[in-house]
């Protein structure tokens, strides 16, 4: 970016955030809505800065990239690429940054397995948004052990597979969207649905057949 001079210290660009200990880490990116275009291949230093707390590309239309294969590990707590040109598939590495509290994948041009026991490592997540993508197979099992979730949307991908008991595990989710896929089965008793576009919010598979909005709520019983 033009304002970002090589001769200035980094910890004063705009959307740069550094530690307050004085060593000039850089721990946060926060370069939304900034007009980013170009490539940012996954082998890009961007994803190794080894104190990064927050990386947030999102709402870049014009930026492409794809995500780490291997090597990836940092104190990374928010990824955030939504509404950009991302796209490949979701690596295995990505089970490496437990700390991670946010990963928004939304609206991007992702494909394939989803690798559900690298995912099901995060488990400090709270907010999983992987919507709008070409996702495939099955990963709600592993999602189930995710405890600290309070949002979970993998709508308008190709996920497959029985919706689980165990997804009433989740006692944080206050937000789930499971709509335009090929789930099969029927969403747990103790999950009460609301604002459903279907009559009775069951799910067989369909693509259209589960709720755009689905809020949870348990049972006082």
């Amino acid at each position: 970016m033009d304002y970002w001079k090589e001769d200035t210290d980094c910890c004063s660009w705009d959307g740069v955030t550094c530690d307050d200990m004085g060593k000039g880490h850089v721990t946060g990116l926060h370069l939304q809505w900034n007009g980013l275009n170009g490539t940012i291949p996954s082998n890009s230093t961007l994803f190794l800065l080894p104190y990064l707390q927050v990386l947030d590309l999102s709402h870049n239309p014009l930026l492409k990239g794809s995500l780490p294969e291997a090597n990836w590990s940092n104190p990374l707590h928010m990824l955030d690429v939504s509404y950009t040109n991302f796209s490949g598939r979701l690596p295995d590495s990505i089970g490496n940054l437990k700390s991670l509290t946010r990963l928004d994948l939304r609206h991007c041009k992702f494909i394939g397995l989803v690798p559900a026991n690298s995912l099901g490592n995060l488990t400090r997540l709270r907010y999983l948004d992987l919507s709008v993508n070409n996702f495939t197979g099955n990963i709600l099992s592993s999602i189930s052990n995710l405890h600290n979730l309070s949002l979970l949307n993998l709508s308008i991908n190709n996920f497959t597979g029985n919706i689980p008991l165990s997804l009433s595990n989740l006692h944080n989710l206050s937000w789930l969207d499971l709509s335009v896929n090929n789930f099969i089965g029927e969403i747990p008793e103790n999950l009460t649905q609301k604002e459903m576009d279907g009559d009775d919010g069951g799910v067989d598979g369909t693509k259209d057949s589960i709720a755009r909005t689905c809020r949870k709520e348990y049972d006082d019983a």
